[in-house]
């Protein structure tokens, strides 16, 4: 994970016509894929370089970050529930692993994507 030292950029602004801004993520193309399903998956590496990730999941998981050594991804506090879809997620110190579960029945593919500095 990179220690920030400055403020970074990590998109650039660009505008429909006009002028509505819309934001768009620099992803590096370093990922990482995983499973969700009916338990916790094992513990996973995010994807080296930098401290923001995009999040892309089919259907609803909880997603889990930490150090090595970390609990279960579960339903409970120490999880996020993450909805379908994509979305930024700014890493905290020591978040260099993750696990997922899914929320409904079916499994549900997850990935994770570095996102590059400006």
């Amino acid at each position: 994970m990179a220690v920030i030292t400055e403020p970074q950029r990590a998109a650039n602004w660009i505008a429909f016509p006009g002028g509505q801004p819309l934001q768009v993520m620099n992803g590096t193309g370093t990922r990482v894929v995983a499973t969700a399903g009916a338990a916790s998956t094992a513990e996973a590496a995010i994807p080296t370089g930098g401290n923001i990730l995009l999040i892309r999941a089919t259907a609803g998981i909880w997603i889990r970050f930490g150090a090595t050594g970390m609990g279960a991804a579960a339903v409970d506090a120490n999880s996020i529930l993450f909805p379908a879809g994509e979305a930024p997620y700014l890493l905290k110190n020591a978040e260099t692993f993750f696990r997922v579960l899914r929320v409904g029945t079916d499994d549900v593919p997850v990935q994770l994507e570095s996102v590059g500095t400006l």
